[in-house]
């Protein structure tokens, strides 16, 4: 089972995002935070697999909070998830720690692959930004 904490302001995507991945059977939603700040205190308390982290959210953006956590040091994955596909914050997201980057208008066929390939080590971009980037391929 793969441990998965949802990090993104709108409770709308949340809520969507777990039905989601729970409909899978080897995801297991194991909290949300609605901040960068949560995110990372929720990271440390629950150890996830994979965070999946939105860009833009209040008192600590997703890329802040992916640099706490990569200077922590610890065994989590983080996969962006953002309707941003602009090859500037793609790369300061990749730059922060990120594993992966999946464009929100594509989470329904990118997220599941994107959270498989997280949790092999492997770097998933979603298609649409793929091109964008070619020197991460």
């Amino acid at each position: 089972m793969i441990r998965i904490l949802i990090a993104d302001d709108h409770a709308g995507v949340r809520m969507g995002l777990r039905l989601l991945l729970e409909q899978q059977g080897d995801f297991q939603v194991v909290g949300e935070a609605s901040d960068g700040i949560e995110a990372v205190d929720l990271a440390v308390q629950l150890m996830p697999d994979v965070v999946l982290m939105d860009i833009t959210m209040p008192r600590l953006d997703g890329n802040g909070a992916t640099q706490r956590l990569r200077d922590m040091a610890l065994p989590i994955k983080v996969l962006i998830l953002s309707m941003h596909s602009e090859v500037g914050i793609v790369n300061a997201a990749l730059a922060a720690g990120a594993c992966g980057y999946v464009v929100k208008a594509s989470v329904r066929g990118d997220l599941v692959p994107a959270v498989h390939a997280t949790v092999k080590g492997e770097m998933f971009l979603s298609p649409s930004i793929r091109d964008l980037i070619p020197h991460l391929e």
